[in-house]
């Protein structure tokens, strides 16, 4: 039994983080889905097949669009700003199940090598910034007042 302490310490330790992390997803979603200037569409799948992605394009920090076949795109928000990723705009990613998961990890790539690791979150699908609806005021010029 004194062998297997640590392990069932660690477990002990790590499944009120798990579960408070699982649990937080809701209010996160209350939230509007805007992240400066990536606007998030309706949620998306919680894996996307590697097969079917045809591009990766890092947007800043915390964002990354994934370009589908079929021209289906699906932004992935990451829980928090990873360091390195916006700057770089590359990262790694190996799985054993061929899918990009909200679970999964990526590593940041740097010219010195391997960067921060750091956790995917949810897909929500992908607006372009050109489909951004303007408010009806926008671009309207008012006078100045002398």
């Amino acid at each position: 039994m004194l062998k297997y302490f640590p392990c069932l310490l660690t477990l002990a330790l790590v499944s009120p983080l798990v579960a408070f992390a699982a649990g937080s997803d809701d209010a996160a979603e209350a939230e509007a889905n805007t992240d400066g200037e990536v606007m998030l569409g309706e949620p998306g799948p919680r894996c996307i097949s590697v097969h079917r992605v045809r591009n990766t394009r890092v947007l800043d920090g915390q964002n990354i669009v994934f370009e589908l076949s079929g021209k289906e795109a699906y932004v992935n928000h990451l829980p928090r700003s990873c360091p390195s990723l916006g700057f770089e705009k590359r990262f790694a990613f190996s799985s054993r199940i061929s899918q990009y998961c909200d679970t999964d990890t990526i590593t940041v790539i740097t010219n010195m090598g391997r960067g921060a690791t750091c956790g995917l979150g949810k897909f929500y699908q992908y607006i372009p910034p050109e489909d951004f609806e303007a408010p009806a005021d926008a671009g309207k010029l008012e006078p100045l007042e002398n």
